[in-house]
């Protein structure tokens, strides 16, 4: 936000402000994901409801806890396949990808090529 107010006040090309604009839109975003992912893994503590659950949708919260410790470490992740529901507690899902994801990391940290491949595939039981 100061380097908007810098480039507007300095008589900048206002391009330049709506980039700066545009990644602090992003980081917001990303901050709000953070907090409903986090919000999601504490706020039913004790409670162990059992839900419909979208993979998808649960590993795209937990990936959003994990985007800036892969991009500092130069991580690229692939998250590739179908969507995919189950019957379970979203926290203990979470969780699951969370202990996933922490041994991916420790895995491909120090290796040359580090990528981290998520697939998901539906199958009918």
């Amino acid at each position: 936000v100061r380097a908007v107010e810098e480039c507007l006040a300095e008589g900048k090309n206002p391009e330049e402000a709506i980039y700066f604009l545009r990644k602090v839109s992003r980081t917001v975003d990303r901050i709000d994901h953070i907090v409903r992912s986090l919000s999601a893994l504490s706020g039913q503590e004790g409670i162990r409801r059992i839900e419909r659950i979208s993979i998808l949708e649960v590993l795209n919260d937990t990936l959003a806890l994990y985007a800036e410790k892969f991009k500092q470490h130069h991580i690229t992740l692939e998250v590739s396949g179908e969507e995919a529901f189950i019957e379970g507690n979203s926290t203990e899902i979470i969780q699951v990808f969370i202990n996933i994801l922490n041994n991916a990391f420790q895995a491909v940290q120090h290796e040359d090529v580090r990528l981290i491949r998520v697939h998901t595939h539906r199958t009918d039981l």
